[in-house]
């Protein structure tokens, strides 16, 4: 079975991305981080059942903890580690 992290501050683009991916991929595993440290807490609770994420769907720039201003972090990618493929989205301009 294969599972799939989404990390997302904006409700509606995680809500869309999720919908989008259980059309196409109706036993797909989803599970949804709004923050770094939400997502961390999920990466190490799959662990400790033996778990890896496939892939990581991630904002490019994410809040730390909830009420935090967005900022760049490498720090879910290493901690995923070589087993998980990284994609980043963003909505900044630049």
């Amino acid at each position: 079975m294969y599972r799939i992290l989404i990390v997302e501050d904006v409700e509606i683009t995680s809500k869309m991305l999720t919908k989008l991916l259980h059309q196409k991929f109706p036993t797909l595993n989803i599970d949804v981080a709004s923050t770094v440290e939400e997502a961390l807490r999920l990466i190490a609770s799959r662990r400790e059942n033996k778990e890896t994420y496939l892939v990581s769907i991630q904002d490019y720039k994410l809040p730390r903890s909830q009420g935090e201003n967005p900022e760049g972090t490498t720090e879910l990618c290493e901690t995923l580690g070589k087993e998980s493929l990284v994609i980043h989205l963003t909505a900044f301009p630049d």
